[in-house]
């Protein structure tokens, strides 16, 4: 009752390893969705800010510059392509991202014919903000040409979020992949011994710890494999196989009749966690002590 009971939980522990794996390779997904949103709301309130304000005092020219640039911002919203921000933890503005998507700035100074004005700032200061650029003769030049104040392109300019990338969800999943990898074979060794008088563990002992493991590197591997990188597909695939490999020798033990150290009973602990010195002088580590 009690192996059955350890076993079970091992299982609802793969499973929650799997979802939990899965969960964070989609979760980007909807972070990019909600800060899509996020943005489009921003835009949208600046344009309405931008259309209440009284113009009357800009020259005609102005004037129709500035409404220009609004049914553009307009246009950008309904789009919906924002930079990215994959450098920062904290929300920073973008001229232009690394993939060469334009801020709502950019693109209303770039189709007015401003493309030398965006090159620079992007080369030279392309996290700044609008207010930072207070002093650029060249921008407030733009700005008084296209009736628009320095005020409302700093209320223009969003700042974007952080966003999860495949970089980012495979070294977690390479990780997941050697530790649960590692235990099954580790499962796997140990019923592929022969049984000693000495030994703490019994035949279903073992078998339980290959099955729980098998079934834990599948959990991890269902998800890999539909992951968007190769990397994290290969980690699903080495999942896959160890985790197969694992529950079959762990039913097979299961299955397999009784054994000579089947009815002996095991009062020591199976498994320590401990801290030893390593690397000398004191060095801290920890070790996975198995004995038999």
């Amino acid at each position: 009752m009690v192996r059955s009971s350890m076993l079970a939980v091992l299982c609802v522990i793969a499973g929650l390893v799997a979802w939990s794996a899965h969960r964070n390779r989609v979760a980007p997904a909807a972070r990019e969705a909600s800060e899509v949103d996020r943005i489009q709301t921003h835009l949208a309130r600046v344009e309405h800010e931008l259309l209440a304000r009284d113009a009357s005092q800009l020259a005609p020219d102005q004037r129709a510059a500035r409404e220009r640039n609004i049914l553009a911002l307009r246009d950008y919203r309904l789009r919906g392509g924002f930079p990215h921000n994959h450098d920062f933890r904290q929300r920073m503005p973008y001229f232009i991202d690394r993939h060469g998507t334009r801020c709502a700035m950019a693109h209303l100074i770039e189709r007015s014919g401003g493309d030398d004005l965006v090159r620079r700032v992007a080369t030279t200061a392309n996290n700044a903000r609008i207010a930072e650029l207070a002093e650029d003769p060249e921008l407030l030049a733009w700005l008084d040409r296209e009736g628009l104040t320095l005020a409302e392109a700093a209320r223009i300019q969003p700042e974007y979020g952080t966003s999860v990338t495949s970089d980012d969800w495979q070294p977690v999943y390479g990780v997941a992949t050697v530790c649960a990898s590692t235990l099954a074979i580790t499962a796997i060794v140990l019923n592929e011994q022969e049984p000693s008088e000495m030994s703490l563990y019994t035949r279903q002992d073992r078998s339980d710890f290959a099955l729980a493991m098998g079934v834990l590197c599948v959990g991890l591997g269902i998800p890999g494999l539909s992951a968007p990188d190769d990397g994290s597909r290969a980690f699903g695939a080495l999942n896959l196989a160890i985790g197969a490999l694992a529950t079959a020798v762990g039913v097979a033990g299961l299955t397999g009749g009784p054994s000579e150290d089947d009815g002996r009973t095991v009062s020591a602990a199976r498994f320590t966690l401990a801290a030893v010195p390593s690397g000398g002088r004191g060095g801290g580590g920890a070790a996975l002590v198995v004995r038999f």
